[in-house]
């Protein structure tokens, strides 16, 4: 089934260390951000981030601040944070 994406974001940065070099794609009918983690220029791993909230995402980008900013079709506008508690 397709994700639809309708972003990338190719996170360089330190909020949080962790995701450096991770990317981002704002999914429209997979409604989440799906979080690539890669090695070699491989995908090693993926997560599905804000997946319960049901939006649609539209776009995903890297705020000068380093943080990670997302819309929806509904006209949220967000900032993705990791949870002090997640291992990912």
């Amino acid at each position: 089934p397709s994700i639809s994406p309708s972003a990338i974001a190719l996170y360089r940065g330190k909020k949080p260390q962790k995701w450096d070099g991770n990317i981002f794609v704002a999914c429209l009918s997979g409604m989440h951000i799906r979080r690539l983690v890669l090695s070699d220029r491989k995908v090693v791993k993926e997560e599905e981030l804000l997946k319960s909230l049901n939006y649609r995402f539209r776009n995903i980008r890297v705020g000068r601040d380093e943080n990670l900013y997302f819309s929806t079709d509904s006209g949220v506008i967000g900032r993705l944070i990791l949870a002090p508690h997640s291992g990912n």
